[in-house]
């Protein structure tokens, strides 16, 4: 019997808190879940997962995901 697939992901409507990244000169650059390594956050810059130290960060409380983690996909996530 295959697999079911959910819908939806299990934490919509969850309050996540995000680390709202900076770079040197201050601009927003990203954001990150505190459940990850301090290493892995969505570049809006580029909109893409990167893997790098990060200068700064403060953090922010929202209430379910932020839209580029609906489609970016965490490198260290599977299927």
């Amino acid at each position: 019997m295959p697999k079911r697939r959910r819908r939806g992901s299990p934490w919509a409507g969850v309050a996540w808190t995000y680390w709202r990244l900076h770079d040197r000169q201050g601009c927003v650059i990203g954001f990150k879940r505190t459940w990850r390594d301090v290493t892995h956050y969505v570049d809006l810059r580029e909109e893409r997962w990167r893997v790098e130290p990060i200068a700064f960060a403060e953090a922010v409380r929202l209430a379910g995901e932020l839209p580029g983690f609906a489609y970016l996909k965490d490198p260290e996530e599977s299927d």
